[in-house]
């Protein structure tokens, strides 16, 4: 049998390895990242989890009520465009950048 080593762990690995007689092949694009890389895309995937939060929870992005493609797409653009917008006066106003309650409410 044949399997991805994404689903278990090493001591796993070595386990059915040798218990069951697997091949575990890696994926082609498969890249293990150094504890270095997953620090520093650890910080952009907190960034990107805080802007997906904001807009779920201030801008109840999940609620559009379009009722067409293109009205779909101007309401994402004008909650993502004003989010921009907030971001922008706090880095002006050296505010924390993604505290933005305060424009909202």
């Amino acid at each position: 049998a044949i399997g991805d080593k994404g689903y278990v762990g090493l001591g796993k690995r070595l386990e059915n390895t040798l218990d069951y007689e697997l091949i575990i092949q890696n994926r082609a694009n498969q890249v293990a990242n150094t504890a270095t890389e997953k620090a520093f895309l650890g910080i952009f995937r907190k960034t990107i989890e805080t802007v997906n939060s904001i807009l779920t929870e201030q801008f109840n992005i999940q609620y559009t009520r379009a009722k067409s493609a293109w009205g779909l797409t101007n309401r994402i653009i004008a909650k993502i465009t004003s989010l921009t917008f907030a971001i922008y006066l706090n880095f002006i106003t050296q505010q924390p950048i993604l505290d933005i309650k305060n424009f909202i409410f």
